[in-house]
């Protein structure tokens, strides 16, 4: 893979959180491999907490003026492929004006499909961007097939390529091994099964055990022992601090496209523990760097932990299992 200055652009609009980490490890990779890819980022309307707020006309205003000077950009850079990140409310029709610009527009596609508690992205608008898209990638088999089905979509624009494992700094590798910390990390969505964690917690027969719940979203429940609330936006480096010190990692979601989550324990050599729900299913193996319960509920879920937390864990990801170049020739249409 050569470099191609100035010839590929990754964009993305939105808030913090997975999409913004998603774009710092796209921009890592190509450095790593000796792609020039420009970075632009859009207006971003922003509340302390990272959630976004209500977009003022100020924001609007702004938002116009970043896609006259994206456009700029792609003419002024002879710039060939646009990845766009994470997709959002800023793309209105800008996929068409690109691709009439002779500019190839690859979206990735997180969601088919709103998750429960959640309303966005609503179903017509993954339709929408499919269309207004050159090509489509997809993170998990799961969310593809989800596309084809719903939306009658050929799955001929549709790539999947894996999430990618992350760079992690060494100083960040601690083996967790003494730790007797079980996570559960997240924004707090329904989706992503406070309440069964809650429910399971009751049965799981490990004394020495300690629950941490993370992320803005989750709310306290004080009825529950040995259970430590963390209601706050985590960074990405409190993300990572917080895995890095736990022996397990929970992810009990009722519905899940793929999780961000997960690559970044591989790389940190940290198991993971998951209900066997949509794309995750994709991304662990069973007794090598997770265990899979065996359905959505509190008694299965909790032979799954006290299992994963006395299983002999090796896990030792390096980028040679994942193939960072793969995930750029798809993201770039390299050969």
């Amino acid at each position: 893979m050569g470099s191609h200055k100035n010839r590929y652009l990754a964009l993305y609009w939105g808030r913090r959180g997975g999409g913004e980490f998603l774009l710092s490890q796209v921009l890592e990779m190509c450095e790593s491999t000796k792609i020039s890819v420009l970075e632009s980022k859009g207006p971003t309307y922003v509340k302390l907490n990272g959630s976004i707020s209500l977009i003022s006309f100020l924001y609007f205003t702004r938002w116009i003026l970043a896609r006259r000077q994206l456009l700029d950009i792609t003419k002024t850079a002879s710039v060939r492929t646009v990845l766009i990140v994470m997709s959002s409310p800023w793309d209105l029709f800008l996929g068409k004006r690109l691709i009439n610009r002779g500019v190839e527009v690859v979206r990735i596609i997180h969601d088919a499909t709103p998750h429960p508690g959640e309303m966005f992205p609503p179903r017509f608008w993954i339709k929408w961007l499919v269309r207004d898209s050159s090509r489509v990638i997809t993170l998990s088999q799961y969310v593809s097939d989800q596309i084809g089905i719903n939306y009658g979509v050929s799955q001929a624009p549709v790539r999947v390529t894996p999430f990618p494992i992350p760079y992690i700094e060494r100083k960040d590798k601690i083996l967790p091994s003494d730790s007797n910390k079980i996570l559960l990390i997240g924004r707090g969505k329904k989706y992503q099964g406070q309440e069964l964690l809650e429910e399971t917690w009751k049965l799981v027969k490990i004394p020495s055990a300690q629950l941490v719940v993370a992320g803005e979203g989750f709310r306290q429940n004080q009825t529950l022992l040995g259970v430590t609330y963390k209601s706050k936006w985590m960074t990405n480096q409190e993300l990572i601090d917080e895995i890095v010190t736990s022996k397990l990692v929970v992810l009990p979601y009722l519905e899940a496209s793929q999780s961000g989550t997960i690559p970044i324990c591989n790389a940190l050599g940290v198991p993971v523990v998951i209900t066997p729900v949509g794309g995750l299913v994709e991304q662990v193996r069973h007794g090598e760097n997770g265990v899979i319960s065996t359905e959505v509920s509190a008694n299965a879920l909790a032979v799954a932990i006290e299992t994963a937390w006395h299983h002999k864990w090796n896990i030792n990801y390096s980028t040679t299992q994942f193939s960072h170049e793969k995930f750029l020739r798809d993201c770039f249409s390299l050969k």
